[in-house]
Formats: structure tokens, C-alpha cells, sequence
């Protein structure tokens, strides 16, 4: 059965403050620890957060926790896949990241910009 737009309501509603502007990135077979290093980050750098904190705090500016090169994200297990989500961010889709981050592995990414801006 093909998925319409009336079937991704749930997303626009639940999460209204990524509607417009995120980055996912899913990455198999990695543990955080090894997506940090991959990405030459620390993990004692990186707070626990909830999601709601992970985006309040992606739009406090540059500086906050969680920063790679300038870029703001959060991280979490999915099964055999980490799950990059970045508010507002595009780190998924560049090659800086992709390629390191999906040596070996599988790598996917969606990205969207309401403004059609990298």
C-alpha cells in the first residue's frame, strides 16, 4: 500500500519545531562511542538530553554541547543503527561526515531546508 502525506500528520504534529529544517542520519553497526570518534569527538563532551532539550538547545547558538565542526546534534541506538537527528542542521548530507561516518557500514540520510539551504 502506497504511503500518502496524510499518513506522516504525526510527524508535522509531534514535532512542529523540526517541520521545517533536520537533518537523520542513520548509520549501521556503530556504537556512539565509534560515531564519535569517527567524527574526531569526545563523548564526555556530550551531555544526556531528552529530545525536547536537544532542540531547545540547538537553537541557543554555537558553543552549545554536542557541536561538530558547527554543527549541533543528538544520538541514539535504533536497533542495530545509530540515529543522528539534528534540528535545523545538515551534517548528514556532507561529505566531511559521510565519508568517515559510513567507512565499512551503511549510511542513510535525509535532510530537509524549507530554504533549500546547505
Amino acid at each position: 500500500m502506497p504511503a500518502t502525506a496524510a499518513d506522516y500528520t504525526w510527524f508535522r504534529e509531534r514535532f512542529a519545531y523540526l517541520a521545517e529544517s533536520y537533518c537523520f542520519t542513520l548509520i549501521r553497526s556503530l556504537t556512539f562511542e565509534e560515531l564519535a570518534a569517527r567524527l574526531g569527538a569526545r563523548t564526555e563532551e556530550f551531555p544526556n538530553m531528552t529530545f525536547e532539550e536537544l532542540v531547545d538547545s540547538s537553537f541557543s547558538g554555537p558553543g552549545a554541547y554536542g557541536t561538530w565542526d558547527g554543527h549541533f546534534f543528538g544520538a541514539a541506538p535504533v536497533g542495530d543503527w545509530v540515529l543522528i537527528v539534528e534540528p535545523s542542521g545538515f551534517l548528514g548530507v556532507t561529505r566531511e561526515a559521510i565519508v568517515p561516518l559510513s567507512a565499512g557500514t551503511r549510511l542513510v540520510s535525509h535532510f530537509r531546508n524549507v530554504n533549500s539551504v546547505t
